[in-house]
């Protein structure tokens, strides 16, 4: 994967939400529709990889910082990989692979890898798989969670077996072939308004019983994204590497954007966006998305939701999965559906809402009086409705003048100027389901150790996590500096990690693992990381076995907590929470020791 056309061998199943997954995109649908779907039994492509030659369909955005690594330790990569019906290059197209994946194992090649499979032929056309997990490529066969989707895979869960088919040892050209088979039928509790879920509420250490907290079915707010001016709140940290790629084909930019009641920037704070996107495709503008929704106020104060998803930001209603959350989101699983509100042509900013879509009594979405919109260039344009001109007043309508106006102007506009410049607001209807009949562990006291019902299963992983950044022999090192050198938050860095799992506290005591990924400075205000880890368990009842985790932490938290969202062979189809509380930490070498908690229900 390193070098050369890699197609890799990857047989993919997919544990699908048959009774309540949607098979249509747009809005969010109503019970009927959601009943009556079905997803795919199996799918089968081949995942073409290359990085040579004049076109390549995966570029080196980050360099390893030791360039004596034999494992190129913290290259990063973002892909926009073809997928055909066979293993000829010039077959039938079905597809992309669209994300990036980063080198963090120190020891052998191994990638913690992040991608979308965005199907383009067929009834499954506009569907799309995420798929987050460890591949190590040298293993004969490797797996990877499918931790949700969009279309006929919403909710859907399951796992990605690979293997190379061939492999061409002067250029390192392989084929991989991918068989995707629908395992069984997993059933969500949807949230509507005002009912009772299992969703847990509260915090602290520990795993909570099977609660009957409440979730909303939808979340309204206003979400800004800034690039330009002198404080904005999303950054690049990496620059596209070919400086004339209309759609900044690997572009990272790092958010910590405002999320808002109303459309106004100064109207009531409600929490924020933190998290990074990733240019992943090369025909058209199209992100990666990994984004915690952190809320700061009301009910829901504390709680986060994580999104991993695709956000083709051109088109008129855009998709991403939910995949966990902490507080009052723990387990949840969802999606979001976004739409561009406003643009200010001039500066190029925009507003964006959050809104959630209510269900009538039939089962049909309640009409919210939607906003006709005009797909122009990179963003959307609202044409808003009468009732909301006469709550906004005259400021609200000149702007809408100005757009109408104005919308000539965009027909080329793609890209560049939309991406760096101006704020962003995106319209996205909120919507959770969550896993009913959570158990309460055993607390036997021992460490890796499955606790439990037989029908409920659930286990409590208790281990030190060793984060070395100092020299000689680091084991996480930084691949991107922070915006601002000076500042305490670190925002924009980047660290790619493969961090010792040890049984105790000091680190000459007994090895259980690896934790292999990376964390990102993405809160402007305080210390806080968008994470995302695999924890490779190499002893004990677990030895081979991975636990995905992709969440917040703020190391200065006494405790912290962030979602468990998939994993591999004990832990297929896992969800649960991972708790961190710091042992140690030097403050002159940066080096950390922290304790985990992991509560995995399986």
């Amino acid at each position: 994967m390193a070098k050369g056309l890699v197609v890799m061998s990857v047989l993919l199943f997919v544990l699908a939400a048959t009774t309540k997954a949607n098979m249509q995109g747009g809005h969010r649908p109503g019970c009927n529709s959601l009943c009556n779907s079905s997803a795919p039994t199996h799918i089968h492509f081949y995942f073409h990889d290359k990085i040579t030659g004049p076109s390549p369909s995966a570029v080196q955005v980050v360099s390893p910082p030791n360039k004596t690594s034999p494992t190129s330790f913290g290259t990063v990569y973002v892909m926009d990989d073809p997928l055909t019906e066979g293993p000829d290059p010039w077959s039938k197209p079905v597809g992309r692979a669209q994300g990036m994946y980063l080198s963090s194992d120190q020891v052998r090649i191994g990638f913690l890898q992040a991608m979308n499979i965005v199907l383009t032929a067929g009834p499954y056309n506009g569907n799309v798989i995420t798929v987050l997990g460890s591949n190590h490529i040298s293993d004969i066969i490797r797996e990877m969670p499918v931790i949700g989707g969009t279309g006929a895979f919403r909710f859907a869960r399951g796992y990605a077996q690979a293997r190379t088919y061939f492999l061409d040892p002067n250029g390192l050209d392989a084929i991989v072939e991918y068989n995707v088979y629908r395992l069984a039928v997993m059933l969500m509790v949807f949230l509507v308004l005002g009912a009772t879920c299992e969703a847990h509420t509260h915090g602290g250490r520990g795993p909570n019983p099977s609660g009957h907290g409440s979730a909303p079915t939808h979340l309204h707010f206003y979400f800004h994204e800034k690039v330009s001016g002198p404080s904005p709140s999303a950054v690049t940290v990496v620059n596209p590497p070919n400086n004339t790629s209309r759609t900044l084909f690997g572009m990272v930019v790092v958010l910590d954007d405002l999320l808002t009641e109303g459309p106004d920037p100064r109207s009531k704070p409600m929490g924020r966006a933190q998290g990074m996107y990733v240019s992943s495709d090369q025909a058209r503008v199209e992100l990666l998305m990994a984004t915690n929704i952190m809320l700061t106020t009301g009910p829901y104060n504390g709680s986060v939701l994580t999104v991993l998803g695709s956000n083709h930001i051109v088109n008129d209603v855009r998709e991403m999965p939910i995949v966990g959350g902490t507080g009052a989101f723990r387990f949840a699983c969802g999606y979001v559906q976004a739409h561009t509100y406003f643009v200010d042509f001039n500066t190029r900013d925009a507003i964006v809402e959050y809104n959630p879509t209510q269900h009538g009594k039939n089962g049909s979405s309640g009409n919210r009086g939607r906003r006709k919109l005009f797909q122009k260039g990179s963003r959307r344009i609202a044409m808003v409705s009468k009732e909301q001109e006469d709550e906004h007043g005259a400021p609200l309508k000149d702007l809408c003048r100005r757009q109408r106006e104005e919308i000539g102007m965009l027909k080329d506009t793609v890209g560049r100027t939309t991406l760096r410049n101006g704020v962003v607001v995106i319209t996205l209807a909120v919507t959770l389901a969550a896993v009913a009949g959570v158990a309460r562990p055993e607390e036997t006291g021992l460490g890796l150790a499955r606790r439990g019902s037989a029908s409920s299963p659930m286990t409590h992983l208790h281990f030190y996590f060793h984060d070395k950044v100092s020299k000689p022999s680091p084991t996480a090192v930084r691949v991107v500096d922070p915006v601002d050198p000076s500042s305490r938050s670190f925002f924009g860095m980047i660290n790619i990690m493969d961090d010792p799992l040890t049984e105790g506290p000091e680190p000459e005591s007994k090895s259980v693992g690896r934790a292999q990924g990376l964390y990102m400075g993405s809160d402007q205000a305080k210390l806080g990381f968008l994470q995302a880890m695999n924890l490779v368990f190499t002893d004990g009842t677990y030895n081979g076995s991975v636990v995905t985790v992709l969440g917040r932490n703020c190391p200065l938290d006494d405790v912290r907590e962030m979602p468990v969202i998939g994993g591999t062979g004990a832990f297929r189809f896992a969800r649960g929470y991972a708790q961190a509380r710091t042992h140690t930490l030097d403050l002159k070498t940066g080096d950390a020791i922290v304790e985990y908690n992991v509560y995995v229900m399986h």
